[in-house]
């Protein structure tokens, strides 16, 4: 098993200091600072006060989740990504945009009428196959093993269906109990979505300086560096950029 390096470990404590330090500083919990990294948290526009994501960013990371998590049940391909995925990624992106569209101030692109459930579920196809081509980069560059494992296409539509199902009945429930679990789940799957990149981009700047880097250090340092863009931007936020003042 590999160790993990010194420099990796203090880089992570002082990250995760930090994170602790803004918490405190703003007087907010952990997920209301990860939440103010990626979301803007207009009360008006989110599933209940103090929430720290939005309906739209609430679908996003919903999707990213369960993304994530269908894919540990999926080996590494041979191939970077799959056409199909590609293909799925691109009509996520149009359906994305589009209701964003239709949510501006433009009333020749008002097609329909604007829902914060449509808000929910346009967003969530876009995080579900974001976080499957991020995890098959993933795989492809950090596992050495490939496996023809992999979950085909009516099966995966129904997972699909299923998980999106769930996540919406997570965000619309009004339950505390319930919306405390969805808070913790988004912010997780924020925080490890975007140490994942982090550790995808150290490990593609390692193979172009034909440096090794071990596997658990390229996620510690992934995690350290999450942490550390989430306390600044969502202090940066929280401090100076209270964006329900702007509309």
């Amino acid at each position: 098993m590999k160790k993990i390096s010194r420099p990796a470990c203090l880089f992570l404590i002082a990250a995760a200091t930090l994170f602790v330090f803004f918490c405190v500083y703003l007087k907010v919990s952990p997920d209301r600072l990860t939440g103010a990294a990626f979301c803007h948290q207009l009360p008006a526009r989110s599933p209940a006060f103090g929430f720290p994501f939005c309906y739209r960013c609430s679908g996003l990371f919903f999707g990213i989740f369960f993304g994530l998590l269908t894919s540990c049940f999926t080996g590494r391909s041979d191939k970077l990504c799959s056409r199909p995925l590609l293909a799925a990624c691109a009509v996520s992106i149009i359906l994305f945009l589009l209701d964003i569209l239709n949510s501006s101030k433009f009333p020749i692109i008002h097609v329909y009428p604007e829902k914060v459930s449509y808000r929910f579920l346009s967003a969530y196809p876009l995080g579900y196959c974001t976080a499957q081509l991020i995890a098959s980069i993933f795989k492809y560059l950090l596992e050495e093993k490939k496996s023809d494992s992999k979950i085909h296409i009516i099966p995966g539509i129904l997972i699909f269906s299923v998980t999106a199902g769930l996540s919406f009945l997570l965000i619309f429930c009004e339950n505390y109990s319930i919306s405390l679990l969805s808070r913790i789940v988004l912010s997780f799957t924020a925080l490890s979505f975007l140490a994942l990149l982090y550790a995808i981009l150290q490990k593609c700047y390692s193979l172009w300086r034909s440096k090794t880097i071990a596997d658990p250090d390229l996620l510690l340092y992934g995690l350290s560096c999450s942490l550390l863009q989430i306390s600044l931007i969502g202090f940066l936020h929280l401090r100076f950029l209270p964006f329900e003042q702007f509309i």
